[in-house]
C-alpha cells in the first residue's frame, strides 16, 4: 500500500507538527534566496532534494514488487502506512531524539 506525499504530511500535522507546503516555484525561490535565514543541515538536505526527484506530491509511488514476491508465503506482513503506523514511527523518532517533540 502506498500513500501520497500530502497524506504523509497530513499524518505529521495530525501528530502535532507544523508543516507548510509551498508550490514548487515558491519553495525553490525561498530556498535559493540568500536573504532568508535557514538551518545549515536543512539546507544540505534541501539542496540534495533539488538535485533529485524531490519531495513532492508526484503521481509516482515507490513500489518493490521483488520484495513482495520474496515475502509471499512468509509470515512477514508489511504494515499499511496508516495513522497508527505513522504515530508509532514518529513516537520512535522522538524517543531516540531524531525528531523534536511537537
Amino acid at each position: 500500500m502506498q500513500i501520497s506525499y500530502v497524506d504523509m504530511v497530513d499524518h505529521l500535522r495530525e501528530y502535532g507538527y507544523y508543516v507548510e507546503l509551498l508550490e514548487w516555484r515558491d519553495y525553490e525561490a525561498w530556498l535559493l534566496d540568500p536573504n532568508q535565514p535557514k538551518n545549515q543541515a536543512g539546507m544540505e538536505l534541501a539542496m540534495a532534494q533539488l538535485e533529485g526527484d524531490g519531495a513532492k506530491n508526484s503521481i509516482y509511488r515507490f513500489a518493490c514488487p521483488q520484495t513482495n514476491e520474496f515475502l509471499a508465503g512468509t509470515p512477514v506482513v508489511c504494515h499499511a502506512p496508516d495513522r497508527e503506523f505513522f504515530e508509532r514511527m514518529i513516537d520512535y523518532a522522538v524517543r531516540i531524539g531524531y525528531f523534536p517533540k511537537p
